[in-house]
């Protein structure tokens, strides 16, 4: 399954809106998802498509196409992306 469909899946069940409403360049504030939401569909995302979000990753997320992309690299990567933080810590 594609990854854009399974991610507006996962943000239409989480705002009970249709999935035709879920476009792919939609920001997904104007969606309704608020700050616990965003970290209920982070969990979401992590468990379906087995990947660890970095934090600094998190916040830089604004748009529907912007989280597929990140997972697409997340998974090309294993499954990490490597920020400043995490580089450090790996030193």
């Amino acid at each position: 399954m594609d990854v854009m469909i399974k991610v507006k899946g996962l943000i239409a069940r989480l705002t009970k809106m249709p999935l035709e409403k879920v476009a792919d360049k939609s920001d997904i504030r104007k969606l309704g998802i608020d700050s616990l939401m965003v970290l209920e569909l982070i969990a979401n995302i992590e468990r379906t498509f087995r990947i660890r979000i970095p934090e600094g990753k998190i916040r830089s997320i604004k748009r529907v196409d912007q989280i597929s992309e990140l997972i697409i690299e997340l998974k090309r990567s294993g499954g990490v992306i490597r920020t400043k933080k995490t580089a450090l810590v790996g030193s």
